[in-house]
C-alpha cells in the first residue's frame, strides 16, 4: 500500500486545526482512484488494502497513526462524513464508508463497478457523500485502539464471525461425536481429518478448510435473508486454529495409538483432548 508521504508534507504542512484540513481533504481524496484513511495497526485497514489489490487497483493509503497531525486529519474526517472509526474508504473522491461497507459492496458485486466509475448517487457538489443518503453499514474498529498482530502465511487479516460460529459448531459436534465413539476406528481417522482441517485452516483461513467452505455456503444462503458481515480481526482466530491443530492432533494421536498394544488407556487420553476442543469450540 502505498505511503502518501509526499501527499502529506505538501497538503497538510502547517495544518493546525480541522477547519484547515477540511479545506485541504477534498483535494487529497480525488489525487488517487481509491485512497484510504488508516492507522497501521488497524486489521481491517489492512483488510481494505488486500481487497483493493484483489481487484487489480493499489489503494492510495495514509497512516493517521504515523502524522503528527492525524487527530487533526480524523477529528475533520469524522466531522464531514459522520464516522468515528477507520478506515476512511474514498473511490473516485467519493466516501464509500468503512470495512464493512466496502465488503458489503463486493459482496453485492457492486465495487467492481465502483472502481470502473465514479458513483455519481448522493454525491454532493463538493465531493462528499451525506451519512444520510449513504450509511448501510458503519463499521471498523475505533482509531484508538493498540497495536493489532497481524496474520501469518495467507490467512485474511479480517474474518466473517458467522463463518467462524458455524465452523466451531462442526468442531463441537465432531469432537463430542468422537468422545461417545472413541472406539470406533473410523472415527479415530475422522478427527485425524480435523486435525488437517485446523491445518489448512491456520495456513489460508476457511477458505481453504473443508469445516470453512461448508460454513461459508452456509452464510451465503444467509444472506439471502438478510444476514450481515460481522467482521472482526483474523490474528485471534488464526491463534485459535493453533490451539485446535494442538487438541485436535493430540486427540487423532492418542485415539490412533489405541490400535497399538497395550493401547486401552490411549482412548480415554484421546477423548479427553477431544473433551477440550468441544468446550473451546
Amino acid at each position: 500500500m502505498k505511503e502518501m508521504e509526499d501527499l502529506t508534507s505538501s497538503s497538510f504542512e502547517g495544518v493546525t486545526d480541522v477547519v484547515q484540513a477540511q479545506g485541504r481533504l477534498e483535494d487529497l481524496v480525488t489525487s488517487s482512484k481509491v485512497v484510504v484513511f488508516g492507522n497501521t495497526t488497524c486489521p481491517f485497514c489492512i483488510e481494505m488494502g488486500q481487497t483493493f489489490r484483489a481487484f487489480g487497483v493499489e489503494p492510495t493509503c495514509m497512516q493517521l497513526n504515523k502524522l503528527s497531525n492525524g487527530n487533526i486529519i480524523r477529528s475533520a474526517l469524522k466531522e464531514k462524513v459522520q464516522q468515528t472509526t477507520v478506515p476512511y474508504v474514498y473511490i473516485d473522491g467519493v466516501f464509500v464508508g468503512g470495512c464493512n461497507d466496502v465488503k458489503k459492496l463486493q459482496q453485492e458485486g457492486k465495487l467492481d463497478a465502483l472502481l470502473v466509475g465514479a458513483m455519481e448517487e448522493g454525491k454532493h457538489n463538493d465531493g462528499w457523500v451525506s451519512p444520510v443518503t449513504y450509511a448501510p453499514f458503519r463499521a471498523a474498529v475505533d482509531s484508538s485502539t493498540g497495536a493489532v498482530v497481524s496474520t501469518l502465511f495467507l490467512f485474511p487479516s479480517t474474518v466473517d464471525n458467522r463463518v467462524i460460529r458455524l465452523t466451531g459448531l462442526q468442531v463441537f459436534c465432531i469432537s463430542v461425536l468422537g468422545v461417545i465413539f472413541k472406539a470406533n476406528k473410523t472415527m479415530h481417522w475422522i478427527v485425524l481429518g480435523l486435525f488437517i482441517d485446523f491445518t489448512l485452516r491456520f495456513f489460508g483461513g476457511a477458505s481453504t478448510s473443508p469445516l470453512g467452505m461448508n460454513a461459508q455456503m452456509v452464510v451465503s444462503v444467509m444472506e439471502m435473508f438478510g444476514s450481515k458481515p460481522q467482521f472482526s480481526p483474523g490474528a485471534p482466530k488464526q491463534f485459535a486454529s493453533v490451539a485446535g491443530m494442538m487438541f485436535s492432533g493430540l486427540g487423532a494421536l492418542f485415539l490412533l495409538m489405541e490400535h497399538s498394544e497395550g493401547g486401552d488407556w490411549s482412548s480415554w487420553l484421546g477423548a479427553g483432548w477431544l473433551i477440550g476442543l468441544a468446550g473451546a469450540a
